[in-house]
C-alpha cells in the first residue's frame, strides 16, 4: 500500500468502524466514547485538512490546530443541521453526519495526492501556510476545547443514563359488567421478580401474586370489582425490596 494514502485509508477505516459502533448499539461505553470522541474531534479535521492542504505546505503545529479546529467547527454546524432538520440531532444521525464529512475528505485528499506529480506543482510564488500564536492564544483554544470536551461528556452521560434507565408500567383499566383489566409491561434490562397486590376500598382482591417478567414482557389478567366501590388500588413491589412500593395506580368508582 502507497505510503501517500495509507493516513486517509486508515482515517476512513476509523470513521467506519466508529459509524457501525454507533448504529449497532454496542454496550462497552468506553469503545463508544473513545470511538466517539475521535469521530467528533479529530477525524474530520484531518480529513478536510488533508484535502484542502499538501502536507508539504503546513507545518506539525499548524497541521494539529487545524485538525482540531475544523472538527469542532464540523462538529458544531453539523449539530445545529441536524437540530433543524427532519433527523434530529441524535446520536446515529451525528456519527453518520460526520462519517459523511470524513469520506468527502478523505476523497477529495485521495483525488488530490494520487494526480501526476507535474499536476500537484505549486505556483512559483505559492508560500508555506504557517500561523504565529502566542501563549495566550494557545491558553485560550485549549480552555475551549477543555470545555467542548466537558459538554461532550455531559451530554455522553445524559444520554447513557437515558438510555439504560429500565422502567415497568403498572396499569388498570375499567371494562364491561364489573371488570377491569390489570396489566404489567417490563421496560428492564434484566429479567425482574415482582409482588402484586390488588385493593378495593382497603379490602384484598389479589393478595400477593408473585410475577417474573423477562424484558419487553408483559402480563396481563382480568378482574371482577365490587358492585360498589370508591377507590380500587393496584401496588406494585420488587421481590428484593418487598416494603417499598415501586409502582401504584388506582381506579376511581
Amino acid at each position: 500500500m502507497s505510503n501517500k494514502v495509507f493516513d486517509l485509508l486508515l482515517v476512513a477505516l476509523a470513521a467506519i468502524v466508529a459509524l457501525i459502533f454507533n448504529l449497532s448499539g454496542v454496550e462497552n461505553v468506553v469503545l463508544r466514547a473513545v470511538l466517539g470522541i475521535l469521530l467528533l474531534l479529530f477525524l474530520p479535521g484531518y480529513a478536510l485538512t488533508a484535502g484542502l492542504f499538501h502536507s508539504r505546505d503546513i507545518d506539525l503545529p499548524t497541521r494539529i490546530i487545524l485538525i482540531f479546529g475544523t472538527s469542532l467547527i464540523v462538529g458544531v454546524v453539523g449539530g445545529l443541521a441536524l437540530h433543524a432538520s427532519p433527523w434530529g440531532l441524535q446520536t446515529q444521525s451525528w456519527a453518520a453526519f460526520l462519517t459523511a464529512v470524513v469520506m468527502v475528505g478523505v476523497g477529495v485528499a485521495l483525488f488530490r495526492r494520487l494526480r501526476p506529480a507535474q499536476e500537484m506543482s505549486p505556483a512559483p510564488d505559492a508560500r508555506r501556510v504557517q500561523f504565529d500564536f502566542t501563549l495566550s492564544q494557545f491558553a485560550m483554544m485549549g480552555t475551549a476545547l477543555v470545555l467542548t470536551l466537558a459538554a461532550i461528556l455531559i451530554a455522553f452521560n445524559n444520554d447513557l443514563n437515558q438510555q439504560y434507565s429500565g422502567f415497568t408500567q403498572l396499569w388498570i383499566v375499567p371494562g364491561e359488567a364489573g371488570i377491569a383489566e390489570v396489566g404489567l409491561a417490563s421496560g428492564e434490562h434484566t429479567p425482574m421478580h415482582y409482588r402484586l397486590t390488588i385493593e378495593a376500598d382497603g379490602e384484598l382482591l389479589i393478595e400477593d401474586t408473585e410475577l417474573t417478567l423477562q424484558p419487553d414482557e408483559r402480563w396481563q389478567t382480568e378482574i371482577t370489582l365490587p358492585q360498589r366501590y370508591t377507590l380500587v388500588e393496584a401496588t406494585l413491589y420488587l421481590a428484593d425490596r418487598p416494603d417499598e412500593a415501586y409502582r401504584h395506580v388506582t381506579l376511581k368508582g
